[in-house]
């Protein structure tokens, strides 16, 4: 069974204030869909509470999560919706007392798993392009990623991976002046080590999160990896 994007959702805060809360528009989920819920802040001084959802029966994991110093807060959740057929919305609320931007993409996936140990990446990186490798399990995947630039950085947007076998499509961005830049993508996977991520700009300082998403019926050979480099500035 073949990765189907159900369904994607941009939200993203009109201003910086303390402890906000965003909203997706209501959809209709079906039982079984892959919910992948990326959020990025402009400061880890405002991370993301645990995301809630008015139905769908959905038990909220965090897969992977950045509160380095000086870089966006960033993090991945996901769900499985296991009453699907009404109409819900989904919502994120920052915490931490400080003023911040924040947005978010809600994925839903149907056709989709995940592995018993996701592949993951995460990484920090105090300038240049945000690029990063993620180590795919199975051909007929989906990468899934953000990219969080503390630098707010402006300039030509050029995604790794523009033509096949590996096709980058943007499903979110928002950027503040002088704040932050939040960038939202999925990829082809090709099982193997991938690359994914920005060739430009190249003045970020930048918060890479990426996970693989299997396709319903693959058989988990590998248990899931994670690269890590936490730097602070």
């Amino acid at each position: 069974m073949a990765v189907v994007l159900a369904e994607s959702y941009n939200v993203n805060s009109v201003s910086n204030t303390i402890n906000q809360t965003i909203t997706t528009p209501s959809f209709t989920p079906v039982t079984g869909e892959l919910i992948v819920l990326k959020v990025v802040s402009e400061d880890t001084g405002s991370p993301a509470g645990t995301p809630s959802a008015t139905g769908g029966g959905i038990t909220w994991t965090k897969r992977t999560e950045n509160k380095v110093a000086s870089t966006c807060y960033a993090a991945i959740w996901t769900g499985i919706v296991t009453a699907g057929g009404s109409a819900i919305t989904v919502s994120v609320t920052i915490s931490g007392g400080v003023t911040g931007y924040v947005s978010m993409v809600l994925e839903g996936w149907t056709g989709a798993q995940l592995g018993p140990a996701p592949s993951l990446c995460y990484i920090n990186g105090t300038t240049g392009a945000a690029t990063g490798t993620i180590t795919v399990v199975s051909a007929g995947s989906m990468v899934s990623w953000l990219d969080g630039d503390w630098n707010a950085s402006t300039g030509t947007i050029t995604y790794v991976g523009s033509g096949p076998p590996i096709q980058t499509t943007q499903d979110g961005y928002h950027t503040a002046t002088g704040a932050y830049t939040a960038y939202y993508a999925y990829q082809i996977g090709i099982a193997g080590s991938q690359s994914f991520g920005l060739t430009s700009p190249t003045t970020q300082t930048y918060t890479l999160l990426a996970i693989e998403i299997q396709a319903s019926g693959q058989a988990n050979s590998k248990s899931g990896t994670m690269m890590t480099m936490g730097v602070g500035i």
